[in-house]
This record gives C-alpha cells, sequence and structure tokens, in this order.
C-alpha cells in the first residue's frame, strides 16, 4: 500500500495479511519486505540468482588462494550510535523503528464493545461501537453514497492497495528525494494497521452488506470490523504527520496552509470513498479519523517531546446516527484539552528529524 522502496515491503507487508491482500499486504509489508530485505539482499551490482553464486564461488577459488582460516582483521571496529539505524537498509529500518515504536502501545477491550488504547500504560484513546439500530440509521448514507460509484470506482480500487501516492500527487514524495520522509510515512501507516486492527477484534462491528443485501458494495468486504475505519485512520494519520513535516520547512505560512487544507480533504476523501464501496459507515469514518489523528499526534508528541491531548469516541464525541461524516464535523470535533503521558522512542525521533531536513 506504499510507494518508493516499500511497493510490497514492510507496508505492503503491513497491509497485505491482514486488509486481506486489499492492501498490498502491509504486514507482508512489514514482514515480508523486512524479510525479504534481511534474506534476499542484493548484491553489489545485481539481483541475487544461483547463477550469481555459483559465479562467486568459482571467483573465489580461482583468486583467493589457500586459507587456513585466520583473520585479516582480527578486531574489527564498527561505528554504532544506538539512535540510529542509517546503517540498515530501508525495509530493515523499517522494521526496527517500527517495533521500538509498537511496543510502547496496548489496546485493551472491555465488555460492551469498549477499546482503550493506551501508550505507556496511560490512556490516550477509547472507543466505544455503537449498537445496531445506530448502524441501521446510517444505512441511509450508504444509500445516497452509492450514487458515486460510477464516478469514483477508479480511485476506490486504486485505495484498496495504494494510499500514499495520492498524498504524494499534492506534494513531491519519492524515494530519491524525500527517502526519510517517505519512510516515517510508512512506519505512520503501518503502526496504524498494527493499533486499528486490534482494536477492530477489541470490538467487532458488523458491515454494511451484514444489515442488507441492497447493499451490494463495489468490492469485496473486509472480513474484520467494519468500526473503526482502517482507511480513514490510516489517510488521517499520514495527513497529521505529512503536514508536520511540510509546516517544519521553508516556504511561505500562506502556501504550508493551504497544503493542509488540501491534505486533509484528501484523507476525508479516501474514507468517504469507503462508504461509496458500500463496506463502512460514516461513524466507522469519524471514529478512524480521530484514532488516525492521534496516532499521528501520538508520533509527533513522541519528537517534539510535549503532551498528548486525549480523546473519546462514543462518549466524549460521537457522530450523530443521522448525521454524515464532513470535514466541518472533523474540525469541530477533534479536539481536547486533557493532557496525557508521552514516552520518547530515540529511533523514531531521529528518523523523522532526517525527514524534515528534507523539506528546508
Amino acid at each position: 500500500m506504499t510507494g518508493g522502496f516499500f511497493s510490497g515491503g514492510a507496508h505492503g507487508g503491513a497491509h497485505g495479511g491482514a486488509h486481506g491482500g486489499a492492501h498490498g499486504g502491509a504486514h507482508g509489508g512489514a514482514h515480508g519486505g523486512a524479510h525479504g530485505g534481511a534474506h534476499g539482499l542484493m548484491h553489489a551490482g545485481g539481483i541475487p540468482s544461483s547463477i550469481l553464486s555459483h559465479a562467486l564461488t568459482v571467483s573465489h577459488d580461482g583468486t583467493m588462494g589457500y586459507w587456513n582460516g585466520e583473520a585479516d582483521n582480527p578486531d574489527p571496529q564498527l561505528v554504532h550510535n544506538t539512535k540510529s539505524v542509517e546503517y540498515l537498509s530501508p525495509n530493515l529500518r523499517h522494521q526496527v523503528i517500527l517495533a521500538e515504536l509498537i511496543s510502547r502501545f496496548q489496546v485493551k477491550g472491555l465488555r460492551g464493545g469498549v477499546a482503550k488504547l493506551k501508550l505507556g500504560g496511560k490512556k490516550i484513546a477509547t472507543l466505544v461501537k455503537p449498537e445496531n439500530e445506530y448502524f441501521v440509521k446510517q444505512l441511509q448514507w450508504l444509500r445516497a453514497y452509492a450514487d458515486l460509484r460510477s464516478d469514483r470506482h477508479a480511485e476506490i480500487l486504486a485505495q484498496t492497495v495504494d494510499i500514499l501516492s495520492f498524498f504524494g500527487a499534492i506534494v513531491h514524495l519519492n524515494s530519491s528525494r524525500r527517502e526519510h520522509s517517505l519512510e516515517v510515512l510508512q512506519i505512520t501507516q503501518s503502526l496504524c494497521y498494527m493499533l486499528e486492527m486490534l482494536i477492530k477484534h477489541r470490538v467487532r462491528a458488523p458491515r454494511p452488506v451484514d444489515f442488507s443485501s441492497k447493499v451490494q458494495p463495489l468490492i469485496q468486504t473486509p472480513d474484520h470490523s467494519s468500526f473503526p475505519s482502517g482507511h480513514a485512520t490510516e489517510a488521517y494519520a499520514i495527513a497529521t504527520v505529512l503536514d508536520a513535516m511540510i509546516q517544519s520547512g521553508s516556504g511561505p505560512q500562506q502556501g504550508k496552509d493551504a497544503t493542509h487544507r488540501k491534505l486533509f480533504r484528501l484523507a476525508h476523501r479516501i474514507a468517504a470513498n469507503r462508504i461509496v464501496a458500500g463496506v463502512h459507515f460514516p461513524t466507522d469514518n469519524a471514529a478512524g479519523a480521530v484514532l488516525g489523528s492521534q496516532i499521528g499526534n501520538v508520533l509527533l508528541a513522541i519528537v517534539k517531546n510535549r503532551n498528548l491531548k486525549k480523546f473519546d469516541y462514543g462518549k466524549g464525541i460521537q457522530l450523530d446516527p443521522d448525521e454524515d461524516f464532513t470535514r466541518d464535523w472533523y474540525d469541530n470535533n477533534y479536539s481536547n484539552t486533557e493532557k496525557g503521558y508521552v514516552s520518547k522512542p530515540a529511533l523514531f525521533a531521529e528518523k523523522f528529524r532526517l525527514a524534515c531536513e528534507e523539506w528546508k
């Protein structure tokens, strides 16, 4: 679900398994990319193959002469900065940083369809699954959105496996000019994927097609919970983190503000397309949007060493059952003054610093 060096790698992985291939193997990415990176390494001048391995063996026999097992350098010294993983391949960097991050989070499920997200043992978010009668009232929005299917089917199909390319159409993102920025966004997306899937498992909610055969989804309905929306979670987290990198850079503030609006407009559209497709309700997107924004802000709190605002969806704030999820609803509801505790994983902080340098 990502571009650049991760096309099927760490995030391909992160999203593949769980999004059922719909997401390109994000865990396949996380695992496949990293494992591929660890066990399918490129040689200095080409891809690995049995022919190359045989040729290297023959070359060794013809050039190295007899070796009795003695060391040329008995005491090699490796420069080791514990705050940096830049010596690793991109896929392995992704895995190490993601492992450090995910170890700080916990997801706890409670009776009544409640999931609590914690960071370092401190609650940062609570999501409460709506009752079925709530979802029934929201079916009216799926009927209304279905009229957009002919216009948006290309977007919907592309976004089942890739949302980063859409953000890359707003700002210049590629693996040569903004390698660190792409890594940060891919790590953000992978982190979201892992947390959202565990939350979905804790609060399992029916999909629209479970309520009515007339929904007739445009794409295959995923097997995991409808609530909260994974696409909304990831899109809003990416928008939050990418906006922070852009804001840290040079350029007129007016242009940065305009880009901010475009990023979140895109995040909302990506989420809305899942309703158009017939696989989500507006409340799934509302919960996903605030969850994704919260995860994004957790990462920013980590790198900026600041306090974090907490939120509760379903108790503190919730979309009215007759209401659609809009950008205005998000702007008016994702704000809260409670402060929370934030730990500071050093590896992600260093990667984010390098990413911000790319926007100077």
